[in-house]
């Protein structure tokens, strides 16, 4: 079950949501956050989320709202502890605990093989074993028996339900054994240092320590508590200054009241273990470098080649994890310490630090461990570099402009911190921006970790963070200070920008502005004040001045001026106020604006349409001048309006568009031997003037649709080339054909960088402003007044080559064909490889 808690709040500004308990007890750690904040939802409820909550509700500017909410919560019982089955031995106690939580308040009860279990239910020689709490939540067995062993269950119950915790309890009897954890079978000691034989038997009673025996090479061992070889209280053997003479096959010997039994390992006695190279040889074992460079501390161990060796590498008494962890299945569940790595081969002794940070300043220590003995040495690392972080950094608003800030120092990283800096963050203009720079913090505000920032907006919102300087350089920037507002004032200027809006309509007068933006307002209901009159062309105006107002985030004014007002000119100036009022100073300079333009009154004359080709007409007028008398503005351009005869008319006709005083324009796209109406009208930014009268005009026919074949290219020299083709003929529905081009271009280039050679009515052409070495591709076409037919395909590629032969290829089939002179080779292949095309230029050349 979850649980859903909603904050209604409504103001003007950004409204920030925090949830908390009355109670002082924290939020649930499972409770997730959405909607900024302002919703909670708690999954998975439990008893102990029961308790009242509340919202609070701060505005951007200060003002908060608060709100409460209360949760009563019942629930079946839930148990609080878990159970597994359990082995003990004979005659040692077992203490079970069934606590559970629930509501109402849960009653206990308890059962042995199914069957209740009570004081009430039990005989009465054994009533003294067995013992519960007052609540009956705990059961104790104590001196247990053979006859306990049994399937036990724990109940607990209220109104909802009842639950149960069920676990077999199974009391072992058997005699020792080693077979789980026999005795060392070959073991190593340090000449001169201390060993410890352990003897861990499995028995059932316990073996008693006096039960356990020694012997060496299986003689009898005689052992005192205060002699070199003695036997410890758990029954392990000690052996203390060993001896090379201590060699030899240790036994022990264990027994209880069911049976005996006994295990035996061998001591080897060998060399300790000793560093050839530490970390430091220094005293006091220090290592100093700077952050961000690359350091190895280096350990290397001595040792009997009998022992297998092992390097562990301590920091701040932890062990470095260079491998990370892994799960049965092989897949890594905890990544490996991310800033050391471990020396490889002849070397795995040392460690690596790549890149040095400042986390890894502090104690090491290398162990070089055997199954003997180990030897350490400890090396403390100091790291030098730029200072941290500052701290606690809060802010005080001052007035209007001017906070105070105080901070806390961070860790100077070995270096006396000289300077700070102070960045501030409008959160209206999004950035951070310097506040103060480091020269103008006074030495007593370093001293006393405050300092003055001035010069800041009015009415925003800011936090502050600070950078320390040290010898090494600026530190990173701190956490940023809660947010702090400043008090209102006036605008900080007047407006920019004012222009004339191009969209206003006839006879208004409309007038656009870049509005100051959040931070240059410096207080709430920012409002312009529109003030306009006639402008009296260069005379000194004695007119009264008209006003208006728009509220911010408006930035644009309209008024109405009437028709006899059209495209008059105006005086404007806008100024700035807003709850604090205004000043002359934010009273932007008089921009002189017109007023919006008339509709075109002329009419463009002289008409005329003329055939361009089977998809396009060129249309010519007499231009209308370019007065106001005939414009009522200024002229943007003219418009053609074409239609399809009988099919279409004015109203659907398309508009094609010429921008600037001209007297022709090209429409293009039509349909090939088709007559179309054709009209011209000028156009101003108030809209189009009335259209010419329509005149009529049929486009030619279609362009040649066949394009040449047979395509051959003959060397001429290694500049010229000569092309033939076979020829096309035209029909009733194109134009007769004029004559054919050759269009040629450079591989490297596009199409539309391509040249064209006019034939004439030939079949045949020579080119010759080719470059040798120089790759080309080739296309013929005919052409007509309809236009450019179709090209010839497909296309060909040739090289001029240096030698006088030209090399081409058919594309796409893939033919190549060699031309040298008047001999001619062809070779077909299926396909066009780079590499093989430039083995074969390269055997031409």
């Amino acid at each position: 079950m979850e649980i859903r808690l909603e904050c209604f709040a409504w103001g003007t500004n950004n409204l920030f949501y925090q949830w908390g308990r009355t109670d002082g007890k924290n939020m649930p750690r499972r409770a997730i956050t959405k909607d900024n904040n302002r919703v909670v939802i708690i999954p998975s409820v439990e008893l102990a989320d029961e308790g009242t909550y509340e919202c609070r509700v701060q505005r951007e500017f200060g003002q908060t709202a608060t709100g409460t909410v209360t949760i009563t919560l019942e629930a079946e019982p839930y148990f609080l502890v878990s159970w597994k089955d359990e082995f003990v031995d004979q005659g040692d106690s077992v203490s079970w605990s069934c606590r559970a939580n629930g509501k109402p308040e849960v009653d206990y009860f308890w059962f042995k093989n199914g069957l209740p279990l009570s004081e009430n239910t039990l005989p009465a020689n054994e009533v003294g074993r067995f013992s519960w709490t007052q609540r009956k939540d705990r059961l104790t067995i104590q001196n247990l028996k053979q006859w306990d062993s049994a399937m036990y269950q724990c109940g607990a119950k209220n109104q909802y339900a009842m639950r149960y915790l069920t676990r077999e309890l199974k009391v072992m009897r058997f005699a020792p054994s080693f077979i789980k954890n026999p005795v060392d079978p070959n073991q190593f000691a340090v000449q001169g240092g201390n060993v410890t034989i352990v003897c861990q038997p499995e028995a059932a009673p316990k073996v008693q320590v006096e039960k356990i025996t020694w012997k060496k090479d299986g003689g009898s061992l005689t052992l005192t508590g205060g002699g070199r070889i003695s036997k410890l209280p758990n029954g392990n053997l000690l052996i203390r200054s060993v001896q090379y003479s201590d060699r030899g096959n240790y036994t022990c010997v264990a027994e209880n009241d069911v049976g005996s039994a006994e295990s035996t390992g061998f001591l080897t006695v060998v060399e300790s273990t000793s560093l050839q190279m530490k970390p430091s040889e220094q005293s006091p074992p220090i290592r100093t470098t700077y952050v961000g460079q690359n350091l190895t501390l280096y350990c290397l161990a001595t040792v009997n080649p009998l022992l297998d060796l092992n390097y562990i590498w301590r920091f701040n008494d932890r062990d470095i994890d260079f491998e990370g962890k892994y799960d049965q299945y092989g897949l890594r569940v905890e990544e490996p310490d991310r800033y050391w790595q471990r020396g490889i081969g002849e070397y795995r002794g040392n460690l690596l630090i790549y890149p040095v940070t400042f986390d890894v300043e502090g104690w090491y220590e290398c162990i070089a461990k055997t199954p003997a003995d180990q030897a350490s040495a400890k090396v403390e690392l100091r790291v030098e570099g730029p200072p941290g972080q500052p701290s606690g950094i809060e802010c005080v608003t001052l007035n209007s402009s001017s906070v105070n800030v105080t901070w806390f120092p961070g860790p100077d990283h070995r270096s006396a911190i000289q300077q700070y800096k102070i960045e501030g963050y409008n959160t209206a203009e999004g950035i951070w921006k310097t506040a103060k720079e480091p020269e103008m913090i006074t030495q007593a505000e370093l001293g006393a970790r405050r300092a003055t920032v001035t010069g800041l907006n009015p009415w925003s919102t800011y936090k502050f963070r600070l950078l320390a300087k040290n010898g090494y350089g600026w530190g990173e920037p701190s956490k940023p200070s809660p947010m702090v507002t400043t008090a209102q004032s006036i605008p900080a200027r007047p407006v920019r920008n004012i222009t004339r809006a191009v969209d206003s309509k006839v006879g208004t007068l409309v007038v656009e502005w870049e509005p100051l933006p959040r931070w240059e307002q410096h207080g709430n209901n920012t409002k312009y004040k529109i003030y306009y009159r006639k402008n009296q062309q260069g005379k000194v105006s004695d007119l009264d001045w008209s006003t208006g107002i728009v509220d911010d985030p408006g930035h644009r004014f309209a008024t109405t001026v009437g028709v006899d007002n059209t495209y008059t000119l105006y005086d404007i100036k806008i100024q700035s106020m807003n709850v604090k009022g205004t000043s002359d100073a934010l009273i932007s300079p008089i921009v002189e604006i017109r007023s919006a333009m008339g509709l075109p009154v002329a009419v463009p004359k002289d008409i005329v349409a003329e055939q361009y080709n089977a998809t396009a007409l060129e249309v010519t007028w007499i231009p209308v001048q370019n007065t106001f008398v005939n414009l009522k503005g200024v002229l943007a351009g003219y418009r053609i309006n074409y239609w399809v005869r009988g099919r279409e008319n004015s109203l659907m006709a398309e508009v094609a568009t010429i921008p600037g005083d001209v007297d022709r324009g090209l429409i293009v796209g039509l349909y090939p031997d088709t007559y179309y109406e054709v009209t011209v009208m000028v156009y101003n930014e108030a809209g189009n003037g009335e259209p010419s009268q329509p005149y009529p005009q049929k486009t030619l026919r279609q362009p040649p649709k066949d394009y040449p074949t047979e395509v051959e290219l003959h060397n001429v020299d290694t500049h010229t080339i000569k092309v033939s083709w076979r020829g096309i003929s035209t029909d009733q529905t194109e134009e007769p054909l004029q004559g054919y081009k050759v269009k040629y271009w450079r591989t490297s280039e596009k199409i539309i960088d391509a040249k064209d050679f006019d034939a004439g009515k030939d079949t045949f052409a020579t080119i010759s402003d080719l470059s040798a070495g120089e790759s080309y591709y080739l296309r013929v076409y005919g052409y007509s007044r309809g236009g450019q037919g179709a090209m010839s395909s497909p296309m060909v590629m040739f090289v001029m080559a240096k030698s006088g032969c030209t090399y081409t290829q058919i594309i796409p089939e893939a033919s190549y064909v060699e031309k040298c002179g008047s001999c001619q080779h062809v070779a077909s292949v299926l396909l066009l490889v780079t590499a093989l095309l430039a083995q074969i230029l390269k055997t031409i050349l």
